[in-house]
């Protein structure tokens, strides 16, 4: 195999992992775990092709995320953002209310965690920037919730 440069591209100790959201809903419907696996199983079979199936190695079943997780999730994103402030001298706090509000907006059990960095894009990064532009915001920004709304002080 080759890359784009002509180079030969060895993949000889090589691990690919591939994810999807194949079954999600059998996942979350059914309370068997071993009866899941096997439907999303027999899914997987209905709709991938054999021959690729066939050089799949290890198929691996995640649980839905606890709502627990979500959280982290979403502080784990605010965190990234609070030190990309920080490198701009500007201090970003945020509460718990805003936690569970970004989570309620985002998150779907069906997609998973993808949507968060998304919403969070649209609903508090580029808001928050236009406020900076804008001067609107000082060195201390909080970010917080009324359950309607997030709000930015």
């Amino acid at each position: 195999l080759t890359d784009s440069k002509g180079r030969t591209v060895n993949f000889k100790n090589t691990i690919i992992i591939m994810t999807s959201n194949l079954g999600s809903q059998i996942i979350q419907n059914c309370k068997d775990q071993e009866e899941a696996k096997r439907q999303v199983l027999e899914l997987l079979k209905k709709t991938i092709r054999p021959e690729f199936l066939n050089r799949i190695d290890e198929i691996v079943m995640f649980n839905s995320l606890s709502e627990n997780v979500v959280d982290q999730i979403v502080m784990k994103f605010l965190n990234l953002t609070k030190k990309r402030l920080a490198d701009k001298e500007i201090n970003f706090t945020y509460d718990n209310n805003a936690v569970k509000y970004i989570h309620k907006h985002s998150y779907d059990p069906i997609y998973g965690a993808r949507p968060i960095r998304r919403y969070l894009q649209s609903a508090v990064e580029t808001p928050l920037a236009k406020k900076i532009l804008n001067g609107e915001v000082g060195k201390e920004v909080f970010l917080t919730s009324d359950g309607n709304e997030l709000i930015f002080r």
